[in-house]
């Protein structure tokens, strides 16, 4: 849609001088041509330059040292099944290594306690399986000194421990009570000062670390846990003499920058299946008129301009007063409770290549390119993540060849995402929730 707002030559000039005065001292502008030689000037709103969104998807992408353990499974109607399994080690305590442990002292448990940090993607009414495996091998760095999302290591047939439950993110804990077998084996050779306990190495070779996974079939939420101190493995015993007495040997996480976790997407009838071998972009279609972000998955956003050059078209002279992109979450896409909108949204710089380029900044050129989702509770018609883009826009006005230039909306880097929320954007083909540039411009005819 065009709106256009006419006025005669010398209170145009008037109105124009105002509205230049006060947007000069927010943004630079630009202009094209030399002077304005009519009798009227258009002031015009423009939101038929519509954005080109698509959805890149990373084949791989490292989750290694991003203080986060992923656990569960949780089938999205939109994404797919996603299913994750978390790696990681514990580290020796100063209690295990020097312990004076005395004869009458009694074990009673070794347990596992995880912490949630209130994040999660999927139902968290229904209960899963959570299941904790010894390690076989210690994990390493497999690729670029990182570990990635398709990586696996080895662990121990027998399960240390088991549970199946529903998990509140914002008040349980999720306990494991490991067998007593392996409870009582460490405790015994702390007691003894076995060589296993009395340096980190040591230590490692014998409990070379855990994963937690969860069974194929489950369909509830995937969680994130926290890896500072909320997370143990807790040793319990008591003692008798001269009076009964309880005590604990704790072990936290350690080599944190070694913990990762996989996560494998099964993208077969979904918008984002592979429809041939080194696909990585996909467009959005009259079935399917969305576009997608989940950096957590490795999915990213793509948004270009390719027909803005079109606005030389509408008059001899233009000045680009503002520039406003308004992405548009598809209604029923997103719960609060289940699948929720991404926290917010910035924009990186990216091209034809599909490389992650450098951070955009606002228009001071101090702060990034962000917006946090506006949520339209009261009519469901208008939830949108609106961004001041009139620095980018003017950049590609000065370009002869700015068709393949574009951006990434991330809610986080895909190599550091610590959240899996997601958002359904709508693109030109989708009628109701039709993503928008919406541009301010200041024309003379001819």
């Amino acid at each position: 849609m065009i709106t256009h707002i006419y006025a005669p030559r010398n209170i145009c000039w008037l109105i124009v001088f105002c509205c230049i005065g006060f947007v000069a001292c927010q943004k630079k502008e630009i202009q094209f041509g030399t002077g304005m030689q009519d009798s009227f000037t258009r002031l015009i709103t423009v939101d038929t330059f519509t954005p080109f969104l698509s959805t890149v998807v990373l084949d791989s992408f490292p989750t290694s040292g991003t203080n986060v353990l992923f656990v569960g499974r949780t089938e999205d109607p939109v994404m797919g099944p996603t299913i994750a399994q978390t790696f990681f080690q514990l580290g020796l305590p100063a209690a295990a290594q020097n312990a004076e442990i005395p004869d009458d002292a009694v074990y009673d448990s070794l347990v596992l306690v995880l912490k949630p940090n209130n994040s999660w993607y999927g139902d968290t009414s229904k209960p899963i399986s959570f299941t904790a495996y010894e390690m076989a091998e210690q994990t390493d760095y497999t690729y670029s000194s990182r570990i990635w999302n398709t990586s696996s290591f080895g662990w121990l047939p027998s399960a240390l421990a088991s549970v199946n439950r529903s998990l509140s993110p914002a008040r349980d804990s999720l306990e494991l009570k490991i067998r007593n077998d392996k409870g009582s084996e460490m405790f015994q050779k702390i007691r003894d000062k076995d060589v296993a306990f009395q340096d980190v190495d040591s230590w490692l070779s014998y409990f070379k670390g855990i994963t937690i996974k969860t069974n194929a079939g489950d369909n509830g939420a995937v969680y994130a846990f926290k890896t500072d101190s909320a997370t143990v493995m807790r040793i319990h015993y008591h003692t008798t003499w001269p009076y009964f007495e309880k005590h604990t040997i704790d072990f936290y996480l350690t080599r944190n920058e070694y913990q990762f976790n996989q996560i494998l997407i099964n993208r077969t009838g979904t918008p984002l299946e592979k429809k041939n071998d080194g696909q990585e972009e996909y467009f959005p279609d009259e079935t399917h008129p969305y576009a997608f972000s989940q950096t957590g998955t490795g999915v990213m956003l793509k948004i270009k301009f390719p027909s803005l050059q079109d606005i030389k078209t509408l008059g001899k002279t233009i000045k680009l007063l503002q520039a406003v992109l308004v992405l548009k979450p598809v209604e029923g896409s997103f719960e609060q409770y289940t699948f929720p909108l991404c926290s917010s949204l910035y924009m990186v710089q990216t091209n034809a290549t599909n490389i992650i380029g450098d951070q955009m900044t606002d228009i001071t050129g101090q702060n990034p390119l962000s917006a946090v989702p506006y949520i339209d509770d009261a009519y469901r018609l208008n939830t949108n993540y609106s961004f001041d883009i009139t620095h980018y826009i003017s950049y590609l006005l000065t370009m002869n060849n700015s068709a393949e230039m574009g951006m990434f909306a991330l809610e986080e880097s895909p190599g550091s995402a610590t959240r899996l929320n997601r958002a359904v954007i709508g693109n030109r083909l989708n009628q109701q929730y039709t993503s928008q540039l919406k541009l301010t411009l200041l024309t003379t005819t001819e």
